[in-house]
């Protein structure tokens, strides 16, 4: 794995601005593949996609294995904070400890990444 997509690594929650705002996550692993729980019940069902860093300042995601995907920029603040955008649209990614994620999101997580 590529030193940029190592700075990823680990679970982060982001505001999704809905009426009223919600917190969703996404988990960054090694194998190059992300996961998004998402926390409104109807979208339960976590996603996974591979990702992979282009630089200077893009995320390429994808759905596994041959999908191309899209990108969306991004901005890192510090190590545990970052800031994704897709045109006039952002959203500000801060890192969890691991004994902060939900035991919920640590399942999900679990379940979409076995092998």
């Amino acid at each position: 794995m590529e030193a940029a997509a190592e700075l990823f690594l680990g679970t982060w929650s982001y505001l999704v601005d809905g009426d009223p705002p919600w917190t969703d996550y996404s988990h960054f692993s090694n194998k190059g593949l992300t996961c998004w729980c998402f926390a409104i019940p109807s979208r339960r069902q976590p996603q996974v996609l591979w990702f992979k860093v282009e630089p200077p300042d893009t995320l390429h995601f994808g759905h596994p294995p041959n999908h191309t995907g899209w990108t969306r920029q991004y901005r890192f603040e510090n190590n545990d904070r970052f800031v994704m955008s897709c045109g006039d649209k952002s959203w500000i990614y801060n890192r969890i400890a691991p004994e902060e994620v939900p035991d919920w999101v640590t399942a999900a997580i679990d379940a979409a990444l076995k092998e």
